[in-house]
């Protein structure tokens, strides 16, 4: 572990973006913790979340979460328009499984790197989750397979 700071190697800025919903203008939410900058002469972005729960319902609840992946989506895709060889890491707790629409279909998450097309983004978790259960409300519930979607 280097405990020590030199600008010559890493040199960022950080800012927090909330999320609007236009249908529904008193939503709040988490906001979103971005840090990009450069890191030994590669630009780098670092966005990290923390989405809706499920609370209410799964399906009732889906459109916050795909509201925030829409805006996680349109950070990754600027960053890659003005450097298409950016490295991006979005992390935090999504409160859904990788294979949810949020993740899957607004995110664009690939489960392959082979697969990727450009401005995917690599998901290495979705071959460990394909099957299990997850606790909510006090109780574990079941987790939708991948040949289940």
């Amino acid at each position: 572990l280097i405990n020590f700071y030199q600008v010559l190697f890493f040199c960022f800025t950080i800012i927090a973006l909330s999320i609007t919903i236009a249908e529904l203008p008193d939503f709040k939410t988490r906001d979103i913790l971005a840090v990009w900058g450069d890191f030994c002469g590669e630009q780098f972005l670092f966005i990290v979340v923390h989405w809706p729960s499920r609370i209410g319902g799964v399906w009732q609840t889906e459109h916050l979460r795909i509201a925030c992946a829409q805006k996680v989506r349109s950070m990754v895709d600027s960053a890659m328009q003005r450097n298409p060889k950016i490295k991006i890491v979005v992390a935090g707790d999504m409160n859904d499984n990788p294979l949810n629409r949020s993740l899957r279909c607004e995110l664009r998450t690939r489960h392959s790197h082979r697969r990727l097309q450009s401005h995917d983004l690599y998901n290495p978790f979705v071959r460990k989750s394909t099957s299990g259960s997850s606790r909510y409300d006090g109780r574990y519930v079941h987790t939708a397979t991948r040949s289940e979607f």
